[in-house]
């Protein structure tokens, strides 16, 4: 029985202690605080579409409507691969070609607009035409069965790899062919990294070019073999546009000129801008380049600051008419080390 007691006496010690512990804890009090850390990618929208920005040769054109090019074994040209039926001719390459192959063909290297956006984009090509005095264009369809001298010159597009779906021919009921697409943005091709303490939308490492979504165009061309092409002394010269639109577009810097010779320099930013307008903004034809001469031009400087970018805009006048119904080809170097092109037959100067 004296055990029992005890027992019972510390049970009884066990449970006043817990009962004053219990109201010693209620009277305590605690504060704290937190800071909250949000982790997002702030620009999770990516505009990158990869175009060419010059042609160079691709769309410059032969005539031979009677075949006299096969029939020398293309001596004039030294001796090149031209493809056995078209009578309008593109060349393909300079270098050696294998069999099956051509260096001159009825089709013109093929170009094309890569979309590598996380968006779709819309792309528009517009082919316009100088100098048609002497021929009359006309439809691929319609180039026979006339002794009228007459050219086709048309421009193609389709998916990349794939056969034309869009066609138009140049300077025929409408002067000006367009053909427009969307070009899809290519799903899953971005991961998010943390890189320079941000994080970041970045291509993934494993994808090459190959793995976007694509567009091509292209020009193909035929020639009336029923015609007299003798006094035919200037054939017309073609000039081909192309440009992308979609969200953020106008995000890097971009030049175009217009006919009436109007050099637009956009997208300017205090890391890519232009820092001597008249060393970094070159103009001319045939490959002759020179600086903007400010006593010939007109600058518009009120959209641009030389520290934070803008919109450039110059103007040739009158002294650049020896230009009209030549391709006008503009350089803007920027001080990102990176040069920016294009280039349009002009008309109004």
């Amino acid at each position: 029985m004296k055990l029992k007691k005890i027992l019972v006496a510390a049970l009884a010690v066990t449970m006043i202690m817990g009962s004053s512990s219990m109201a010693f804890a209620a009277e305590q009090k605690g504060e704290g605080a937190g800071a909250g850390d949000l982790d997002v990618v702030k620009d999770s929208d990516v505009f990158s579409v990869v175009v060419p920005t010059d042609a160079g040769t691709t769309f410059d054109y032969i005539v031979d409507p009677l075949g006299v090019i096969k029939e020398t074994d293309a001596e004039k040209y030294g001796n090149k691969v031209f493809e056995d039926g078209p009578t309008v001719f593109f060349q393909n390459t300079d270098a050696e070609v294998s069999p099956g192959e051509y260096n001159y063909s009825g089709t013109s290297n093929k170009l094309k607009a890569i979309n590598k956006s996380t968006k779709a984009v819309d792309l528009s090509v517009e082919a316009t035409l100088t100098g048609t005095d002497e021929v009359t264009m006309a439809e691929a369809s319609t180039v026979t069965g006339s002794t009228d001298v007459l050219l086709n010159l048309q421009l193609n597009g389709g998916a990349a790899g794939a056969a034309a779906s869009d066609t138009a021919a140049i300077g025929t009921s409408n002067a000006d062919a367009e053909i427009t697409a969307a070009i899809d943005e290519t799903a899953n091709a971005y991961e998010t990294k943390y890189v320079n303490g941000k994080y970041v939308k970045q291509i993934k490492d494993s994808l090459t070019d190959d793995d976007f979504e694509a567009y091509e165009f292209w020009l193909t061309g035929k020639a009336n073999a029923s015609s007299d092409w003798a006094d035919v002394t200037t054939l017309p010269e073609v000039n081909v546009v192309w440009t992308v639109t979609g969200e953020g577009a106008e995000a890097g810097p971009r030049v175009t000129l217009s006919q009436s010779g109007l050099i637009t320099v956009s997208g300017l930013t205090a890391d890519a801008n232009v820092a001597n307008g008249n060393t970094d903004i070159k103009y001319g034809v045939d490959g002759n380049l020179y600086g903007a001469d400010n006593a010939n031009v007109t600058w518009d400087t009120t959209g641009w600051n030389k520290d934070t970018g803008g919109t450039l805009k110059i103007q040739m006048n009158h002294a650049y008419n020896v230009y009209n119904g030549k391709k006008v080809n503009v350089e803007v170097k920027l001080t990102n080390g990176t040069t920016i092109k294009c280039g349009t037959v002009v008309n109004g100067l």
